[in-house]
């Protein structure tokens, strides 16, 4: 019987394959998150990172991340990469266990998560 897949492009690649596309996207959200927003160009340029061309599997780990704090720190939209009238949802957490965290998606956020 053989098996069923939801993507079977991207879910029977070569796994060369795979790690070139995840090193292309990974260059891309690197380099679009540097351009878009002015609190992750300082993080990454910071950690060595300016456009994304220098993002690899590799350096993966040296990328800066973001925790709770950056997401209360910039509350309520410093740290979207796209001007607010692109927002078509904003969830947001209780704050049980500190202040709210608030964070907005666009169409193609919502699109990804139902693929």
């Amino acid at each position: 019987m053989t098996p069923a897949f939801h993507n079977p492009e991207k879910e029977t690649m070569p796994r060369e394959e795979v790690r070139e596309l995840q090193e292309k996207r990974l260059r891309d959200i690197v380099g679009y998150a540097f351009e878009a927003n002015p609190v992750m160009r300082g993080k990454l340029a910071a950690s060595g990172f300016g456009n994304g061309s220098e993002a690899s599997l590799d350096t993966l780990a040296r990328l800066p991340m973001m925790d709770k704090e950056d997401l209360r720190a910039h509350y309520p939209m410093e740290l979207a990469c796209v001007d607010e009238r692109e927002v078509a949802e904003i969830h947001m957490s209780s704050g049980s266990t500190g202040s709210p965290i608030c964070m907005p998606y666009t169409p193609a956020d919502l699109a990804q998560w139902g693929e």
